[in-house]
């Protein structure tokens, strides 16, 4: 094999070995934040239970408090369409606006590596 192959090789083996780490660490990430999700979800319970909502909590390196915060839905064409129902009352304007919004986005090409799994057969 020449040189480049083995670099090749070389740079394979490291990529499969680094996206395995991801993979790890991703599972791991999901499982903290889900966990971290629900005790956030008892403690906000909790306060509001206690009418605590403006305390302050004193930690080790900061404080914890209670915030308010907004959360949009997605902005998908489905919505657009709605509204643009509720204020456009000729609907073929509505449709051309939606198409010509589909086939107008701006569209990147990369390539990319992608992993695949093999099946795992248990006897």
């Amino acid at each position: 094999m020449s040189e480049n192959n083995n670099l090749l090789v070389e740079n394979i083996k490291t990529w499969v070995l680094y996206d395995s780490q991801l993979k790890v660490l991703s599972e791991k990430l999901r499982e903290i934040r889900e966990k971290k999700g629900e005790l956030q979800t008892m403690i906000v319970e909790q306060l509001k239970i206690k009418n605590m909502e403006k305390t302050i909590i004193e930690i080790g390196d900061g404080e914890l408090k209670m915030v308010p915060k907004k959360e949009y839905s997605t902005l998908t064409f489905q919505y657009i369409e709605k509204c643009l129902t509720d204020i456009i009352p000729n609907k073929e304007h509505v449709e051309y606006i939606i198409e010509y919004l589909k086939s107008h986005r701006e569209i990147k090409e990369s390539s990319d590596l992608r992993r695949t799994y093999k099946k795992r057969t248990d006897s």
